[in-house]
């Protein structure tokens, strides 16, 4: 996931990682914090667009989501 993210969240992979660390996306890829990724809709994104997050939802850079935990996440 991108750089605006604040702490430690769970990627799809089921690993936890730190907002700056290399991760693997949606897609089962790894990707950098700057590159394009798959979001939990199946969709490609840019690093600062809007993005679906494991409940469903639209969310926008820099907002609380739902990571693969289940939890929030700033």
């Amino acid at each position: 996931m991108p750089r605006w993210k604040r702490e430690e969240y769970m990627d799809a992979s089921g690993a936890w990682r730190m907002p700056d660390d290399d991760y693997i996306d949606y897609s089962g890829c790894w990707r950098t914090v700057d590159d394009f990724y798959v979001d939990a809709s199946g969709a490609w994104r840019a690093p600062n667009d809007n993005y679906i997050d494991e409940s469903g939802a639209w969310r926008r850079p820099g907002d609380q989501y739902i990571d693969h935990s289940g939890g929030w996440k700033n």
